[in-house]
């Protein structure tokens, strides 16, 4: 794919996240294949983020898992694989027929659009703080408005509250879910911020 080409769907992307769904889950890429483009794209932002605290370091203490590039890159890969079984694990409990695949390749896409952005906003930073913070936030946004578009698609819902309402309660488990996790190992939230 070319910069004008990468472009061009990702402005459709935004236009028209259902369409744009529509087309990726029509490649039908082996699932292999789309699980190591998961990792290789979180691997990318993992990148971005360190190149960005290297070029202008926070001004507060970074987490230890923000500020290891190996451990955020797992917390990445690793949250990124818990959405896309989440999402499709909730759709199917809200009637609908998103495929381990179809929720995949999109999940891919999204993550290279979040690593475009990122890639963007390295140089930013170092320009204007504020425009690379209004970046983050408009991104943020539009990924929210994607995420739906992409999760009504794959599940095949007539319309956007009902993937809204999917697309929270996965979040919602997985949040549970890790909480719980850690309690088990004896983690626990006093003294964090």
């Amino acid at each position: 794919m070319t910069v004008e080409g990468f472009v061009r769907l990702a402005t459709e992307t935004v236009k028209d996240p259902q369409g744009v769904a529509r087309l990726l889950m029509g490649i039908n890429l082996p699932r292999e294949t789309l699980w190591m483009a998961l990792v290789l794209m979180c691997i990318l932002s993992t990148l971005a983020v360190s190149g960005a605290n290297i070029l202008a370091p926070p001004p507060v203490d970074l987490p230890t898992a923000m500020a290891n590039p190996f451990l955020f890159a797992a917390f990445l890969i690793g949250g990124s694989v818990l959405t896309v079984h989440a999402l499709v694990w909730t759709g199917r409990a809200a009637g609908g027929q998103g495929q381990m695949g179809d929720m995949l390749v999109l999940m891919v896409w999204l993550q290279a659009l979040r690593a475009a952005v990122q890639v963007v906003q390295v140089p930013l930073i170092l320009l204007s703080p504020f425009l690379a913070g209004l970046v983050a936030i408009a991104a943020s946004v539009l990924g929210i408005w994607i995420t739906v578009g992409f999760v009504a698609a794959a599940h095949q819902f007539d319309t956007l509250l009902k993937a809204l309402g999917v697309l929270f309660m996965a979040l919602l488990g997985i949040a549970l879910g890790l909480a719980f996790l850690l309690s088990l190992i004896g983690v626990s939230s006093y003294g964090l911020t």
